[in-house]
């Protein structure tokens, strides 16, 4: 076990969009617990149900203010020896006494000293902190911090930081907060690799992509702390709800075919999502496109109307040099590579899709020469 293992900390993270983030927090907090540290967790967004499930599925509670300071009482027993301390409660009138048992018949009182204000964090972690300095809550946490090693989690403008650790849209905190820890020498057990291995499985789509991908090297390291890669795979790609069973069967029932363009594609409108109450954390994406089975088609696009005028897009191509798929989700500001991609595309209803998504299509593989581009219209 490290220094840094025996620690206090203070994890202050400014929300918890996904999974992946819910994920990097409670494997970090996992970590360190199981070497007997002690972290707070601070909030400062509201998080939504599903996010607040999974904290506390792993009991971690999010603080509702700053901690306070703590009080010890403290006896310097080479002065007087001490055979045994014990209390009891007095509920009537609201006391709590104190029986000390001296090891000879006379006590020095002078031995008892009050400590205040022993929780100061030694380290202090931040998520997408914009600006530590101009929080409401700094001055209430400034002092407690005073002395912090300070890490920076896509975090910004914050002073003294000993790492800052920046992310792209499509890299995984999971993955980036677990080699943070292995970096500083931070002992990762079993469950807490499990964690962040999980968080990274579901942020960078593993099975969806052909492209080199570092993620399989963080999590054959999370494999060697004691993660079950193949449990955390098939928990991810082969365990959908029965919600999420649904949502897919709609889609194979919708399924529709360009034999032109060698495109398959089908979607599911938002009353069919709003029935089975999944919203776009727990709307299931993951794997190869349900329908996506034919070497007939070159482009398979599954379509998830996940609020009104807002449509979730998934591409996967299966000829890459004829349909890629990043290029085309990159026009909506996508993540993904060639073979795999998705973007969220708003304002845009369900059946205005088509017509603007496919227009996109023929201009990004050169199918077009007119002007196309400007009659999309997104505001992502």
């Amino acid at each position: 076990m490290s220094d840094i293992d025996k620690s206090s900390i203070l994890l202050l993270s400014q929300g918890v969009k996904d999974i992946d983030v819910a994920s990097s927090i409670v494997g970090l907090i996992t970590a360190y617990r199981s070497n007997s540290s002690r972290v707070d967790l601070l909030v400062l967004e509201p998080i939504e149900d599903s996010i607040s499930d999974f904290f506390k599925k792993y009991s971690v509670e999010i603080l509702k203010e700053v901690p306070k300071g703590e009080y010890q009482v403290i006896i310097d027993y080479s002065k007087s020896g001490v055979k045994q301390v014990s209390y009891d409660t007095d509920e009537q009138n609201k006391l709590l006494k104190f029986t000390i048992t001296p090891k000879s018949e006379i006590f020095d009182f002078s031995s008892v000293k009050f400590v205040e204000g022993s929780s100061k964090y030694t380290h202090l972690y931040l998520f997408d902190i914009e600006n530590l300095r101009n929080l409401e809550i700094y001055s209430d946490i400034s002092e407690l911090i005073s002395d912090c090693n300070i890490y920076s989690v896509g975090s910004v403008h914050v002073e003294n930081s000993l790492e800052v650790v920046d992310l792209e849209a499509d890299e995984s905190y999971s993955e980036k907060v677990y080699e943070l820890l292995k970096k500083l020498s931070v002992s990762v057990n079993a469950k807490a690799a499990e964690i962040f291995m999980n968080g990274a499985i579901y942020k960078r789509k593993l099975l969806e992509t052909r492209e080199k991908n570092n993620t399989w090297s963080s999590i054959s390291k999370m494999g060697g702390d004691g993660a079950d890669i193949s449990e955390g795979i098939t928990k991810a790609y082969y365990s959908k709800d029965s919600a999420n069973l649904a949502v897919q069967i709609k889609l194979v029932n919708n399924v529709k075919l360009d034999k032109k363009r060698k495109i398959i594609w089908s979607l599911v409108e938002y009353d069919d999502i709003k029935k089975h109450k999944l919203t776009r954390e727990t709307l299931d994406t993951k794997g190869r496109i349900v329908f996506n089975i034919s070497k007939d088609y070159d482009l398979a696009i599954a379509v998830y109307e996940i609020n009104t005028q807002e449509l979730l897009v998934v591409l996967q191509s299966n000829d890459s040099s004829k349909y890629s798929a990043i290029d085309i989700a990159g026009v909506f500001r996508g993540v993904g590579d060639k073979y795999s991609a998705e973007c969220t595309i708003k304002p845009l209803s369900a059946s205005e899709f088509e017509k603007r998504v496919f227009d996109v299509i023929d201009e990004v593989s050169g199918k077009r020469d007119d002007e196309i581009l400007p009659k999309v219209i997104i505001d992502n």
